[in-house]
């Protein structure tokens, strides 16, 4: 029996629905500025930041990461309701295509609206990551 291909349901289902029906949304992360070291010049009075890991010089403050993608905001499961942080005021986001989040995201929507993230809720047949159902709170 052939393997069902649950990639192709993500390129040929669920990535045409969510840019049909549903609207750009960013999630933002801290930047991790524990990977960097922040250094102040005397001479020049600036400071830099040097990333432990690569060896980067930046000249500014490292800045958030941003991920895109489509997402459509839908009603309020059971599933996510059982989770004890969840509350009943808190929206659901569908989205795909971005990292998995985590605690302290944020996420802005399509008119700049920008929502705490609460948990999240994998959807994810046969380990290929389809959707991620995202509780958020104003």
């Amino acid at each position: 029996m052939a393997k069902f291909d649950y990639d192709r349901i993500v390129v040929n289902t669920v990535l045409p629905s969510l840019e049909k029906y549903g609207n750009p949304i960013s999630l933002v992360r801290d930047a991790d500025l524990s990977l960097w070291d922040r250094e102040y010049d005397p001479i020049t009075e600036e400071f830099s930041w040097t990333n432990k890991q690569t060896g980067q010089v930046v000249t500014t403050e490292p800045e958030d990461d941003t991920y895109t993608g489509d997402g459509v905001f839908v009603q309020m499961s059971d599933e996510l309701l059982s989770n004890t942080l969840v509350k009943a005021s808190d929206k659901v986001l569908l989205v795909q295509a971005i990292p998995t989040p985590k605690t302290g995201d944020r996420v802005v929507d399509h008119a700049g609206i920008t929502y705490q993230y609460v948990t999240h809720i994998p959807i994810s047949p046969g380990g290929t990551n389809v959707l991620y159902k995202i509780a958020v709170r104003l």
